[in-house]
């Protein structure tokens, strides 16, 4: 292990940096978390409820349709042909993704202990109990369902629509009990203990353990305390005892090849490559008429007017929705307008760091013609990223311009949020471009992200001090300096990106 990590000691910092990452994950939002009133047992309980109902539950129905589990080509090649017990590999699979599990579960203890103020031995025995018969639970429901040759096609749709079922009509009664008790953090934090909610099979039971342990026991959270670990008891009995005989191996290799063709984009990923629907493609009359690097951007024009019905994405409509939800909570929470230009920067700030730029650059470098057009490596950047500038401008001005309207803010105060949201962006864009693109070759593309994610944080402390500064002084000084460190810090990342990316085995070393 030793000798692997000096060998390759770029991976090995990478896994430390992922490792940190979701340490201190928790610390990132505990301002927010505090400011909703959620520092508290109740808000620890609440927010994993809505964790577990939306997006675990969802999570576990791939297993109906043997997806979820992906193998890696070494796994297909060697494992399938070997004569290893099917379940033996699908267990191997899910097993190798227990380091994610265990950094989860650790930042929920720190989370727990030094946000939420929960008792440190309350904490450790929650996080220990719940990361073994948790994982039980999920590892077993993954090899039943997944590997279960007795369940036919009809009852795996039945099962799988029932729950889909049952999750509309969770959430159609807790809109319902909002409506009766008033929306707010009070009735939002009494709900995560009804009966509705604990007595949901499986993972309203493994709620009811949450409950048990965080907010002491009653008749109900102990009943369903009790039932969450007779249930991943009773499910791992039952997985171990399951016959397989890996009818599952094709369905596994569609699945995971798939899934390779959606992590080679990047982040670049539609909703047809989600679905695995093909790509209609429409009648557009257009010709490239640009020269040189421009002939890279007219070309992404005219590929996009060709794939999408409607210029604009859905990932461009988040933006709006966005824009508009801010500035409703902000006009019926009575904030003074002057606030405008701090809030929409700070929410510019959050989307642009955790809104990952496409990967459309990395197309266009994957390709031999972009090295061999008569122009400079500067402009070729440039035209490979326009696409992306413009796309920040669009989702700036979805932002900005609906927020500012519905709370009344001045005209100039919307065009700096507009250029201070495109600033911020293009400079993430080009630390992405160099940290995926040379990091990437040697570190993996998994710790890349990571690293660039905490590049990310890094490189916004300045920005955000300023915004935050801004609340005290005329905007326009804030935006000065958040908009000079922001192109500054872009010249360089596109530097580095201009030295590094020099060939196409510079994306491969």
């Amino acid at each position: 292990m030793v000798k692997r990590t000096l060998k390759r000691p770029l991976k090995s910092i990478g896994v430390l940096l992922l490792s940190l990452y979701f340490i201190f994950l928790p610390f990132t939002m505990k301002n927010m978390i505090t400011d909703f009133g959620l520092a508290n047992p109740k808000g620890f309980v609440a927010i994993n409820t809505v964790i577990t109902i939306y997006f675990v539950m969802p999570t576990t129905l791939t297993f109906f349709k043997r997806n979820g589990v992906v193998f890696r080509h070494q796994d297909v090649n060697f494992m399938f042909a070997s004569p290893i017990n099917p379940k033996q590999i699908l267990f191997y699979a899910l097993f190798k993704q227990i380091y994610l599990s265990i950094l989860l579960q650790i930042a929920a203890i720190i989370a727990a202990i030094f946000i939420f103020k929960i008792p440190v031995h309350v904490a450790l025995l929650y996080g220990l109990i719940n990361l073994i018969f948790s994982q039980l639970m999920s590892y077993s429901l993954a090899i039943i369902l997944y590997a279960s040759e007795r369940l036919s096609e009809k009852v795996k749709d039945n099962i799988k629509w029932a729950i889909y079922l049952g999750m509309i009509l969770v959430t159609v009664l807790i809109a319902i009990y909002f409506i009766q008790n008033g929306v707010s953090i009070q009735t939002a934090t009494a709900l995560v203990s009804h009966p509705l909610i604990l007595g949901i099979p499986i993972f309203g039971w493994e709620l009811g353990w949450l409950n048990l342990i965080i907010l002491g026991p009653t008749p109900l959270t102990l009943t369903t305390g009790i039932l969450f670990l007779i249930t991943s008891i009773t499910l791992g009995i039952l997985a171990f005892r399951m016959e397989s005989t890996g009818d599952y191996y094709e369905d596994a290799l569609k699945f995971s090849e798939r899934q390779a063709k959606i992590e080679a984009k990047k982040g670049n990923v539609s909703l047809n490559d989600v679905f695995n629907k093909e790509r209609k493609i429409y009648k557009h009359q257009s010709k490239i008429k640009s020269k040189y690097a421009g002939t890279i951007f007219s070309r992404q024009i005219i590929e996009r007017r060709r794939t999408r019905r409607f210029f604009i994405s859905f990932g461009d409509l988040i933006y709006l929705i966005a824009g508009l939800g801010a500035g409703l909570l902000t006009m019926y929470g009575n904030v003074e307008k002057t606030l405008y230009f701090p809030i929409a920067s700070g929410i510019s700030l959050y989307l642009t760091i955790f809104f990952a730029p496409s990967s459309l650059w990395r197309e266009e470098f994957s390709k031999y013609f972009l090295y061999v057009i008569p122009d400079t490596m500067w402009n070729k950047l440039l035209g490979a990223t326009m696409m992306e500038h413009l796309t920040a401008l669009i989702r700036a001005v979805l932002l900005a311009v609906p927020f500012g309207l519905i709370v009344q803010a001045p005209l100039i105060d919307i065009l700096l949020v507009i250029l201070v949201q495109v600033l911020l962006k293009a400079m993430i864009t080009y630390k992405t471009i160099f940290i995926d693109g040379y990091f990437g070759a040697k570190i993996g593309a998994t710790a890349a992200q990571f690293l660039s994610i905490f590049v990310s944080i890094i490189v916004v402390i300045i920005p955000l001090i300023a915004i935050i500064a801004s609340i005290g002084v005329a905007s326009i000084i804030s935006f000065s300096i958040v908009a000079g460190y922001s192109l500054a810090m872009m010249f360089l990342f596109m530097y580095f990106c201009i030295r590094s990316l020099t060939n196409l085995d510079s994306l491969n070393d």
